[in-house]
């Protein structure tokens, strides 16, 4: 997988990534770390911080 698959997998977790409901907000980090596992099982030169980043987990979510 390249850069292009992983970031249009980051976006699609980014739209997806639920406001105020704290059950689908854990569900939604735990799937983005399992994507962030399987991304770096598929090229060693990933970045699991950036990519967790372009998914929306080190933002605040607004509404908290």
């Amino acid at each position: 997988m390249t850069r292009k698959h992983f970031q249009a997998i980051a976006d699609y977790l980014l739209e997806t990534r639920p406001a105020n409901c704290e059950p689908a907000r854990i569900q939604w980090e735990a799937d983005c770390r399992a994507m962030a596992c399987m991304c770096a099982a598929q090229n060693p030169r990933f970045n699991r911080d950036r990519f967790l980043d372009a998914c929306g987990m080190f933002e605040p979510v607004l509404g908290d």
